[in-house]
């Protein structure tokens, strides 16, 4: 009750207050502060109803944006694109710290979630093209869009790293799939340039993260001492901040890099993640209800015609390949039958990968074809991400609390 009437009076004097008529330079920190205040109160009320944080924030965003009561105008949401992008490098960077190779973990799982991968796009194209009408290269298209890895959603736990390293993997061969699509389509003319530089972001993201992460290591920025430690890594990441933006590149794959390469050397690990544990729900807080208020829900009515079809295949294409093919092989330490059926509900997208690719500030999916092709891609893809956030994340939480014995732990699961 204290948490909706705090939330109730907030938003009143979003609605009322004086900001609405009299407009200054500050009006999107007003905003920034008016979403962090309800991601926290929404956050509360999602725990108490045993939901996971992700859908408070991420409500808190779609309440104050334009598919709700318009607290934040897209003038606003596009002046804190910066913070957004600080939000996302610190996301990325913390999943990519805790990437680490288990002991009991062989090549024998990475070859198969590359499989699995790959049969899922042909799963998804065939699907697509056989029920919703669509031609084959809007079927691959949408498939490619489709098939990526739950990696940024759930905060990163020791309990989780090898589930984080095979959904890393299945990622990374997901964005190689994606750049080969686009490159393909490019080729026969269905995609402009601009889809095959689209393709290339993500992976150049990664690398630039990686060298960049590398680069301040051996500035000595990252100091064993805990002072040096945190004005080192906060001037990191307001420097790649700029960079992510100057470069149009994509935040949550740089801030991956740059934690995969800083972590392989053992010094700042420990530190980095006892100081990244203490901030990091302020950061995922940010990130997912500036992600919600970014969110063009209105574009998703009326829908094209087709688009249930396709939403349809994406979710059994899916559930099926990775949350019932884990029942009958798992490629980790984990033999128990009941603990495989929960593990791949991890693996599910959670759409801030897909969220970042549909409106990318330079060309994203949101514009990238013209016509009604271009607003089917856009209303599959916002769907998906509405999908991927709500339902996926919250089975991936529900699920291993209703058989809380065999969920798995330890490092090497």
């Amino acid at each position: 009750m204290k948490n909706a009437a705090v939330l109730a009076l907030m938003l009143a004097v979003g609605v009322f207050g004086p900001q609405q008529t009299l407009h200054s330079r500050y009006d999107a920190l007003w905003v920034l502060g008016v979403l962090v205040v309800a991601a926290y109160v929404l956050q509360q009320v999602a725990q108490q109803l045993r939901l996971p944080s992700l859908l408070g924030w991420l409500a808190a965003g779609v309440l104050a944006g334009s598919a709700g009561l318009h607290l934040a105008s897209a003038q606003d949401v596009a002046a804190l694109q910066l913070v957004r992008t600080l939000a996302a490098l610190w996301v990325g960077f913390e999943v990519g710290i805790h990437f680490t190779w288990p002991a009991g973990l062989s090549w024998r799982g990475p070859l198969l979630i590359s499989a699995t991968t790959l049969v899922t796009l042909v799963a998804l194209t065939l699907g697509i093209w056989a029920l919703s009408g669509q031609p084959w290269a809007m079927a691959l298209l949408l498939a490619a869009v489709s098939n990526l890895w739950g990696l940024f959603a759930l905060q990163p736990t020791p309990a989780r790293r090898g589930v984080l390293t095979l959904a890393s993997v299945g990622n990374g061969v997901a964005l190689l799939l994606l750049l080969a699509v686009m490159a393909l389509l490019t080729a026969n003319g269905v995609v402009p340039a601009a889809g095959l530089h689209l393709g290339l972001r993500p992976l150049i993201s990664l690398a630039a993260g990686a060298v960049g992460a590398l680069g301040c290591r051996r500035l000595g920025l990252f100091e064993p001492r805990a002072h040096g430690l945190v004005a080192g890594l906060f001037a990191a990441f307001f420097v790649a901040a700029l960079l992510v933006a100057h470069w149009q590149l994509i935040a949550l794959p740089f801030g991956f890099g740059a934690g995969v390469a800083l972590v392989r050397r053992p010094l700042p690990a420990r530190r980095l993640r006892r100081f990244l544990r203490s901030l990091s729900p302020v950061a995922y807080a940010a990130y997912f209800a500036l992600m919600g208020a970014t969110l063009q829900l209105r574009a998703l009515s009326p829908p094209v015609a087709g688009l249930g079809w396709i939403l349809a295949v994406v979710a059994v294409v899916l559930v099926v390949v990775r949350v019932l093919g884990p029942a009958v092989w798992y490629p980790a330490c984990l033999p128990h039958r009941v603990a495989r059926r929960q593990l791949g509900w991890l693996w599910l997208p959670k759409g801030a990968m897909l969220f970042e690719l549909l409106y990318h500030p330079d060309v994203g999916l949101v514009d990238l074809l013209p016509g009604e092709p271009g607003l089917l891609l856009h209303q599959a893809a916002l769907a998906q991400v509405v999908l991927f956030a709500l339902v996926f994340t919250t089975a991936a939480v529900w699920v291993p609390r209703r058989w809380p014995r065999s969920w798995p732990g330890g490092e090497a699961c």
